[in-house]
């Protein structure tokens, strides 16, 4: 069984009107809105499952403890989804379908970041011609400024850290930075898709498959 805390980093969160949209960030197609009223009493709970189509389930709860239930059947429906893509990446078609930056990680691609070597000059000039593709492509989101700031802010550290870390340790914990700054960056759920697919491309990160 995988609980709540287990999948904390790989849940991102919405406010919404009186409530919280919950959204699976391997697949946004599994997704949990709550709504409160009166005073905490009761929630309005929908959620879609992993099957044909995703089905949406709408139920009102009127304890916490009944809403803990039905949350139980989504984070099952998660669990049985990740056990289908164990083996597999999900994320190539959004690469398509997102239309990322011509040019993207070309540079990147050419090291061999198994080496637990530093960065040559020339690769780390290769880095961060790749990170400034990834920056105009996201002007191009217009997330708000301090949105935006988010992930400028992480970009720029970890684009300094290849002159400090060896290939190894610097891909690791660039993955790391970027997908909290993502989660806390997107301001709904086609921004955060559209930025994951675009780090995942670029820092080849199989998100359906990180740390499960």
């Amino acid at each position: 069984m995988i609980y709540i805390n287990l999948l904390a980093k790989k849940i991102g969160k919405i406010d919404i009107p009186d409530g919280i949209r919950l959204v699976f960030i391997p697949n946004p197609d599994l997704w949990m809105e709550v709504v409160t009223w009166k005073s905490f009493t009761t929630f309005y709970t929908t959620y879609s499952i992993f099957n044909k189509n995703y089905p949406v389930t709408r139920v009102n709860s009127n304890s916490v403890d009944n809403l803990l239930v039905h949350t139980q059947s989504w984070i099952d429906s998660i669990e049985k989804w990740i056990e289908e893509q164990r083996y597999s990446d999900p994320w190539e078609k959004r690469y398509k379908k997102y239309k990322l930056p011509k040019g993207l990680s070309e540079g990147m691609a050419t090291i061999d970041f198994k080496e637990d070597k530093p960065f040559t000059e020339d690769e780390q000039e290769r880095v961060q011609k790749d990170f400034e593709i990834s920056k105009e492509y996201i002007k191009q989101l217009q997330l708000p400024e301090n949105r935006y700031k988010i992930i400028e802010e992480k970009i720029d550290f970890i684009t300094e850290l290849i002159k400090t870390e060896n290939k190894v340790t610097w891909l690791k914990l660039s993955k790391e930075f970027i997908m909290s700054a993502v989660v806390n960056a997107a301001t709904d759920t086609e921004t955060l898709m559209k930025l994951l697919a675009l780090f995942g491309k670029l820092l080849k990160i199989p998100f359906g498959l990180l740390n499960f």
